[in-house]
């Protein structure tokens, strides 16, 4: 089983930060990102942990833009893609979609789609 976990990025400070803990309070969700006090939900866009590492360890998050291994015959090199949830799973790619755990352990994590948008264009 894998290890249910989140992040969080902070909209209002422009970082990125573990979730520690949530709550559901009045049908609202409420976030305890790092050790600061709780904050309302739309001031934070949560990612869930795929449960999956790529090529070097680093944990694949949903939102993480991910690279291809250069000798990677499926995809071209250098090609950046965004890792989303789709159709019940982890998948990343533009128009072809890969599912994520076929393909983590020949990718690099590169960024992540708010702190580093540019990696996409």
């Amino acid at each position: 089983m894998r290890e249910i976990k989140f992040r969080a990025w902070d909209k209002a400070n422009k970082r990125m930060s573990q979730v520690q803990k949530w709550d559901f309070k009045f049908g609202d969700l409420w976030v305890e990102a790092d050790e600061e006090d709780w904050v309302e939900q739309p001031c934070f866009e949560l990612m869930q942990y795929t449960g999956l590492k790529d090529k070097n360890g680093k944990e694949i998050y949903e939102g993480d833009i991910v690279q291809f291994d250069r000798d990677n015959p499926r995809v071209k090199p250098k090609l950046n893609l965004p890792v989303i949830f789709e159709n019940g799973c982890f998948q990343t790619g533009i128009h072809d979609r890969l599912i994520l755990s076929h393909v983590h352990n020949a990718i690099d994590v590169i960024g992540n789609i708010y702190e580093y948008p540019e990696l996409l264009k």
